[in-house]
């Protein structure tokens, strides 16, 4: 997501966390790109979608996911962010300190049934994914969600059905990133 807050209050320095996706990011996109994505052309007929946004932009992240040709149904996951130290993490926010991140779900046509004998968890709680330096990757999600949604789905899935990720920034075995 592209955030237009990277010099504010501040002049021409950033205050931490101010512009961060510009700085840490292979690039950004705006809105309008996003949505113009052609996943609605790539993805099944029948399938799910997992799209994680912030809490700012969930006006934005449900017209993306009408225009890529999917139903809102339900917040998959929240993410709780953790410090090293198992506290909660407490990003700078626009307007409230951010600790939290949702994953929306959404359903286009009639997909296989999830394996009903386990469900995940909505709540996330756990640290940021780290480098082997220790600093913070930037937009790299809990490799558990990765776990949790191939439980879920993984095993229904049709045979031979990719899963896809964009904007990977690690490639999961088994997913088209």
């Amino acid at each position: 997501w592209q955030y237009n807050n990277r010099h504010e209050s501040r002049g021409t320095k950033t205050r931490f966390g101010m512009g961060v996706a510009e700085r840490y990011s292979k690039g950004v996109m705006g809105h309008d790109s996003i949505c113009s994505l052609p996943v609605e052309k790539m993805a099944a007929d029948n399938a799910y979608l997992f799209l994680w946004t912030t809490w700012t932009h969930m006006p934005q992240a449900l017209e993306v996911i009408k225009a890529w040709g999917f139903e809102y149904k339900t917040v998959a996951f929240v993410w709780h962010k953790l410090n090293k130290d198992g506290t909660s993490f407490y990003g700078p926010g626009r307007y409230v300190p951010s600790n939290t991140e949702p994953c929306l779900f959404s359903v286009r046509g009639r997909p296989w049934t999830p394996n009903t004998g386990w469900k995940p968890r909505q709540v996330v709680s756990l640290p940021h994914p780290r480098d082997e330096k220790g600093k913070i990757i930037h937009s790299r999600k809990p490799e558990a969600v990765h776990q949790q949604i191939e439980q879920w789905l993984h095993p229904h899935s049709p045979e031979g059905d990719p899963w896809v990720e964009l904007f990977a920034t690690q490639d999961p075995p088994g997913w088209e990133c």
